[in-house]
C-alpha cells in the first residue's frame, strides 16, 4: 500500500482549511456546513438572520437573532 502525503490532502481540496466569508476565521467543511463559505458559528447565524427574514419569529424577539435585538432598539415597542 503507497503511503499517502497529508500535504496532499490539502492540495486536492481534502479537507482543507479556508477563511470564512463572514468573519474570516480559519474553518474548514463539518457535517453541518458542508459545502459552505461560513464557519460553524456564522452558518447558524445567518441561518437565524434567515428565518428572520422569512418572518418565522416576527414580533416575538429572537435572543440570538442579531436583527430583532437591533430592531428591539430603534423600536421597542414592537418588541415589549
Amino acid at each position: 500500500m503507497a503511503k499517502t502525503n497529508k500535504k496532499d490532502l490539502f492540495r486536492r481540496g481534502g479537507r482543507g482549511v479556508f477563511p470564512c466569508g463572514v468573519c474570516g476565521k480559519s474553518t474548514r467543511n463539518t457535517l453541518e456546513t458542508v459545502d459552505s463559505p461560513l464557519c460553524p458559528a456564522c452558518y447558524d447565524q445567518e441561518g437565524i438572520k434567515n428565518s428572520h427574514y422569512d418572518g418565522c419569529h416576527d414580533k416575538t424577539a429572537e435572543p440570538s437573532c442579531t436583527l430583532c435585538f437591533e430592531e428591539s432598539i430603534r423600536d421597542p415597542e414592537c418588541y415589549s
